[in-house]
């Protein structure tokens, strides 16, 4: 189906609910099969963050796919860029959206996030208030037919917190989770993390890590369609819960003392990580640099930071070697910052950068992984005014200045430096 034939449907399906009445949310209903149909032309790109209740976004190349709320709940929904309309994912007609006879419709008392649209599916995890575990459901683009694919889990008692991140990539949603159990031992609750992979063919769950205190630092650094990379930042000594510092050292010692002694010499141990997604077999690499930002043709981009300087490098974590690409003097990269992942790829080859010119302003330049080239492109404020979220073939999806408000511009416009033009999806308040 044609963009424009979608945009005329969408107008039809947006004057039909407004002139019958029957819609009762501020939204346009999507109370027709064309609707939901219009929402699957709307493919997302091979990397796709998982939207959550915390303003988070899917941006998919049609339109964004986000969560949105109300006094007694939340509901997932659909904004489309060429109609500037939004709909409820719901193809029920006369639905008020606003109860759990809606489809698209999840109640306070269900936790939801992770949500998605991926390979031809809509995708999200839900816990109830009594669950121990979240569910990663797999449904139709009008939120039906929903399948619970896999448990997020983690075993030994432990019982499912929440979820930091979701990415759905290379036929696998990427899972950080936190987790928590009751220790006798301790005779206290005691909190972990973990990063695990759930294959959306059979719902297999893999654990990619062992379980981590929230003191260390576990993260994902980049996704492809053919590798992941994540990093590991521990304490080479176990910090003291309160209860275990006050039963060694006794009541009259200051465990906040303790604490700030404890930050200030223990020494913290990084690790890298990567696995190749075809054979799925974690391994260690020992990574020269700072941040791993984006990956090119199954090698790392990274950066070392050194003083006021950042140097680009690309890394084989199978070889080893590291090759200098290009150094940026009083700047750095412009990354794409999903979740905790800060992707700096711009088109899949491209690296955007800035470079403060000493008079307030900054220099924007692009760099090409392809063949080396550094081509300058606009001239901000060193503070950068438009701040990339996502993006499609044609569209830049992000930020302006101070404003949360997601908003689109045409690429082709910021290459120019210019979003006067831009088009608010939703409030980012």
């Amino acid at each position: 189906m044609s963009r424009k034939v979608i945009s005329v449907l969408l107008t039809l399906m947006i004057l039909t609910a407004l002139l019958s009445g029957c819609g009762k949310h501020s939204l346009a209903d999507a109370n027709s099969l064309t609707s939901a149909e219009s929402a699957a032309d709307a493919q997302a790109t091979s990397f796709v963050h998982g939207a959550s209740s915390l303003s988070y976004i899917c941006v998919a190349e049609e339109g964004v796919f986000y969560i949105d709320g109300t006094g007694s709940g939340h509901f997932l929904c659909y904004y489309d860029y060429d109609a500037d309309a939004h709909f409820v994912l719901c193809n029920a007609p006369e639905c008020s959206h606003m109860n759990e006879e809606c489809p698209a419709f999840f109640p306070n008392t269900i936790s939801i996030t992770g949500f998605a649209y991926y390979d031809g599916a809509l995708y999200l995890l839900q816990k109830g208030p009594e669950d121990t575990v979240y569910q990663l459901i797999q449904m139709s683009v009008n939120c039906e037919n929903k399948t619970v694919l896999a448990d997020v889990a983690a075993g030994e008692d432990w019982s499912a917190d929440s979820i930091t991140d979701v990415y759905y990539c290379g036929g696998y949603a990427w899972i950080h989770a936190a987790f928590m159990r009751y220790d006798d031992a301790a005779e206290d609750w005691v909190t972990g993390q973990k990063l695990l992979a759930i294959r959306l063919s059979d719902g297999e769950l893999i654990s990619l890590t062992d379980m981590y205190t929230p003191s260390d630092y576990v993260a994902f650094e980049a996704i492809s369609e053919s590798m992941v990379a994540w990093r590991i930042s521990s304490y080479d000594t176990p910090m003291l819960s309160s209860d275990a510092f006050y039963a060694q050292y006794g009541a009259e010692s200051d465990y906040e003392e303790y604490l700030a002694q404890y930050y200030e010499t223990t020494e913290r141990i990084e690790n890298w990580w990567f696995l190749s997604i075809e054979d799925m077999e974690p391994a260690q690499m020992p990574f020269p640099g700072d941040l791993i930002s984006a990956i090119y043709q199954d090698q790392c981009v990274g950066s070392i930071w050194e003083g006021n300087g950042e140097t680009k490098i690309l890394y084989d974590p199978k070889t080893g070697e590291a090759k200098e690409l290009f150094s940026i003097q009083n700047g750095g990269s412009l990354a794409r910052y999903q979740g905790e992942i800060s992707n700096t790829l711009y088109e899949g080859e491209q690296l955007l950068f800035m470079e403060e010119q000493g008079d307030g302003s900054a220099q924007v330049s692009i760099y090409s992984l392809a063949d080396g080239s550094t081509t300058p492109l606009f001239q901000d404020d060193r503070s950068i005014t438009f701040r990339i979220i996502g993006e499609t073939k044609d569209r830049l999806i992000g930020t302006i200045g101070t404003n949360p408000d997601r908003v689109w511009i045409w690429k082709e416009d910021y290459l120019a430096g210019d979003w006067s033009d831009a088009i608010r999806i939703i409030s980012g308040a």
